[in-house]
């Protein structure tokens, strides 16, 4: 488990440390990140793990991003600070966001000043880097790197890198033509005449599906499916668009499939169930919303595609996450507490019939399960104070 702090240090802890655990005592490693404060401060904004749970990047206020290999890591009673193994000090403001693609390739960057940093990530660590985007406008807030698979080979590759900024724009690039587009680039750098357009990617597609304004339109997050096919975007303009990843057509700027308005604030968090069934959203009016993805994607007559609306929370929800096999669904709140939320209907069924002691009547089970209810009531959820 990893926390990150205000103070620049980026802390591992060992939850296979069962006594410690139960005395919440957990042995752990003092990563160092940000040594002094300085203009923007070195709080660390954002903390990614690679698949193999070699490296850890931190992105901090500091305008530097930090990488460790976890390998090198001794015993957890180790009470010496860990160093970095390299600092990323590319960016001109603080590095709001950092991503490790999930094949481990490709070490992301993201900075409150328009620019994306690309990296490639070998086995000594964060090499050749690549700027994916000139310094724009407005900044950086999100990012995202979907996978699809090799219909021949079936194994997995990287394929888009998305990027949502301060004025509601997605930006996506191909990573799987990456290659051929850096290999161009070095063919131009090579010339006699300096390029000014030197390690610069340009982005595949452009999206705008969220207002048009900074910080009113700012994408604040984003989720992908398991499979690849379908993004989310949500944004301070209250609403959270989805995607179709599918077939894109350079020519054609696509259009969100379906615009999700339901939250009266601005959209902190998405998430999108490892089995797909589920897609949530979580925002600062202190709830979340639990919608049916499938009744979203093939709407059937008479039925109703709303959101089943989770209260309960006294303060903005910054975070969301779902269990493998979508059992549990866990919400994070500034109120400093986290709830988890049981998302198996036939288990909520049987506890809302224990409680009343019989049999649910079609309108009770219509009310409280279906349409645009708050399943919440009878959902049973567990608070834990942090």
């Amino acid at each position: 488990m990893i926390t990150a702090h205000d103070d620049g240090i980026v802390r591992l802890w060992d939850l296979e440390d069962l006594e410690g655990l139960a005395k919440q005592n957990l042995a752990s490693f003092t990563l160092l990140g940000a040594d002094k404060p300085l203009q923007w401060g070195r709080a660390i904004q954002s903390v990614a793990v690679s698949t193999d749970s070699r490296w850890l990047v931190a992105g901090s206020s500091d305008t530097k991003a930090y990488l460790w290999d976890l390998s090198k890591l001794g015993g957890a009673d180790n009470p010496e600070p860990v160093k970095p193994d390299k600092i990323l000090d590319d960016h001109q403001m603080p590095v709001r966001v950092v991503a490790i693609s999930p094949q481990g390739r490709w070490l992301v960057t993201g900075s409150q000043d328009g620019t994306v940093c690309l990296w490639e990530l070998t086995q000594k660590g964060a090499s050749k880097k690549h700027l994916v985007w000139d310094p724009m406008k407005w900044g950086i807030r999100t990012i995202a790197i979907s996978t699809e698979e090799d219909k021949g080979t079936h194994e997995k590759k990287d394929k888009w890198l998305i990027v949502g900024t301060d004025d509601g724009t997605a930006c996506l690039w191909d990573l799987k033509d990456l290659d051929k587009q850096i290999k161009n680039l070095d063919k131009q750098t090579s010339l006699k005449e300096p390029n000014p357009n030197k390690n610069k990617l340009a982005p595949k597609f452009t999206w705008h599906g969220h207002k048009q304004e900074v910080e009113g339109g700012a994408i604040r997050a984003m989720a992908l499916s398991p499979d690849g096919h379908w993004l989310v975007t949500g944004s301070n303009d209250t609403t959270a668009c989805l995607w179709n990843l599918t077939n894109l057509n350079p020519a054609i700027e696509p259009r969100p499939i379906k615009i999700l308005r339901d939250h009266k604030m601005a959209i902190r968090a998405v998430a999108i169930s490892p089995k797909g069934q589920w897609l949530v959203t979580a925002s600062e009016d202190k709830t979340a919303r639990l919608w049916d993805l499938e009744a979203i994607l093939k709407p059937k007559a008479g039925m109703e595609s709303g959101a089943v609306v989770l209260e309960g929370h006294e303060g903005t929800i910054q975070a969301v996450a779902i269990s493998p096999g979508d059992h549990w669904l866990v919400t994070g709140s500034g109120d400093s507490t986290a709830r988890v939320w049981n998302l198996r209907l036939n288990e909520l069924e049987v506890m809302a019939r224990r409680l009343v002691g019989r049999n649910l009547t079609y309108q009770e089970w219509d009310e409280y399960f279906f349409q645009n209810s708050p399943i919440a009531r009878p959902m049973m959820n567990y608070q834990f104070q942090m």
